[in-house]
């Protein structure tokens, strides 16, 4: 197939080769170029056979070659590490992506000043993190995986300092020997230098905290400058520091005038005053170990009230004044008891005998150490077991003891008659108190023996049935003494 083109202006030709064609000019010809074809354009020419004409073709031509030997397989070459950074220019704090490749997959170590971070390399050994470069100057980034490693630069540039702007300052007022703390701050390129004039002695300022403290030593008022340096220049402000004569501290105690012992009688009121002159006023009372139902008034030192007991005993008052000094002393009070008047009443603590609730009573009653123990019997018929069977008896049967009230709860505090509880008694029975309930009364208790108590019922014909069985029986009353 003819393909037909225009033939450029400049084109030159030379020749390469000569030749003839062994075949008719109505047959596909072939050239073959013993070099390889390095022109833009071949022209072949031909000469015809029929009268010498040369004609001149543009052909598609067939080039052939000799043939290519196969390609040798080859060794991978040694790849070594690479690394970029980018950019290469950044601020002070900035970040850069560092990148490179020549790894074994898995972690590698990238480090820049001082900043280290892990990264990992991928299953091409390519690695790519980001790194922040915190200080100025031309900086290195190495990235390392054991043998291997490879580094580039980066210039890292300091922003322009910002000069100082320094925060007012408040006036401060204080006292001689005083601590006194001001913190002086301000916002600009560190670092920061501060510096003050003005300072009433003994305080100072702290150049690089800016914390002016100290204890001033004289009073006196100071216009105080404090000036803030760097780099790239200063500022300052101004406050004012009033020292003012610190007060006299009063280290005297109160003086309290002397008061004797004091009598009294429970029951009956009771006031007495105690007086103390001091400096510092007010002055406040307090006192420990009064009588009970006795108070003091802490503004006007006077103890008064009613004892509710009697006895001996000793109080402190203790006088404090204003400033914190106290003083303190002692008074003795003693109380009377006031006679107890009780009242005996039938059956139980009146002596004699009574007719009460339709029954006959029986009660005698005699010394019991700091009271009066009372027995009190009771006529009716009391079942008896004998060796031959039971027997009914009619006479006085035991009811209770009673002691009346002329000794304290306290004084009975060890005796069991005299406590809630359960006990074994001398007689090896068993013994219950209970106090202060329904069947007591306020102020007494009640003790109860386990019995074993006979008891007759009448039969319709005539006669009695017999049973016996274990009660607890009423056997002792405690009556307490009210103060």
């Amino acid at each position: 197939m003819q393909r037909a083109f225009l033939e450029p202006s400049d084109a030159t030709y030379v020749e390469v080769a000569t030749g003839q064609f062994e075949s008719t000019n109505t047959n596909p010809k072939t050239v073959v170029f013993d070099e390889p074809v390095t022109t833009r354009f071949v022209k072949l020419t031909s000469l015809s056979a029929v009268g010498g004409q040369a004609w001149a073709h543009i052909a598609e031509l067939q080039v052939r070659g000799a043939a290519a030997e196969a390609p040798a397989l080859l060794d991978d070459p040694a790849v070594e590490p690479r690394v970029w950074v980018s950019p290469s220019s950044v601020p002070v704090g900035g970040s850069v992506l560092v990148t490179g490749g020549g790894f074994a997959p898995g972690e590698v170590t990238v480090e820049a000043g001082g900043e280290s971070v892990t990264a990992v390399a991928d299953g091409f050994g390519f690695v790519a993190t980001e790194l922040t470069l915190p200080a100025a100057g031309q900086v290195t980034v190495t990235v390392s995986q054991g043998d291997l490693s490879a580094s580039a630069s980066a210039e890292v540039t300091a922003a322009p300092a910002t000069a100082p702007v320094i925060a007012d300052l408040a006036d401060v007022s204080v006292e001689v020997g005083e601590t006194v703390s001001v913190q002086a701050s301000a916002t600009g390129t560190a670092p920061i230098v501060f510096s003050a004039s003005g300072l009433p002695a003994g305080v100072a300022i702290d150049p690089a905290s800016g914390v002016i403290s100290g204890e001033p030593e004289a009073a006196g008022s100071s216009s105080v400058t404090v000036t803030a340096t760097n780099e790239a220049g200063s500022d300052s402000t101004s406050f004012t520091m009033t020292v003012a004569e610190a007060p006299v501290v009063d280290t005297t105690a109160p003086a309290i005038a002397a008061v004797g012992p004091v009598t009294g009688k429970q029951g009956t009121a009771l006031s007495v005053t105690f007086e103390a002159s001091d400096e510092s006023l007010p002055l406040t009372y307090s006192a420990t170990g009064l009588p009970a139902g006795v108070s003091i008034n802490p503004s006007t030192g006077v103890i008064s009230g009613t004892p509710t007991g009697h006895g001996v005993s000793t109080a402190t008052v203790t006088v404090t004044d204003a400033a914190g000094n106290t003083a303190s002393t002692t008074v003795r009070f003693t109380i009377a008891a006031t006679a107890y008047e009780f009242v005996p009443t039938a059956p139980y603590t009146k002596p004699g005998v009574h007719f009460v609730n339709g029954r006959q009573w029986l009660t005698t009653c005699e010394p019991y150490s700091q009271t009066q123990r009372c027995r009190t019997d009771i006529w009716a018929s009391v079942v008896k077991k004998t060796d031959t069977g039971f027997v009914i008896e009619r006479g006085w049967a035991f009811n209770n003891l009673t002691y009346l009230p002329y000794m304290t709860r306290a004084q009975w505090a060890s005796n069991p008659l005299g406590t809630p509880g359960y006990f074994l008694g001398t007689d090896n029975a068993q013994w219950r108190t209970e106090c202060d309930t329904a069947a007591t009364g306020a102020n007494a208790c009640r003790t109860y023996r386990l019995t074993t108590v006979y008891a007759a019922h009448a039969k319709p014909g005539g006669g009695y049935t017999f049973s016996q069985s274990n009660e607890w029986v009423f056997n002792n009353m405690v009556m307490f003494r009210p103060w």
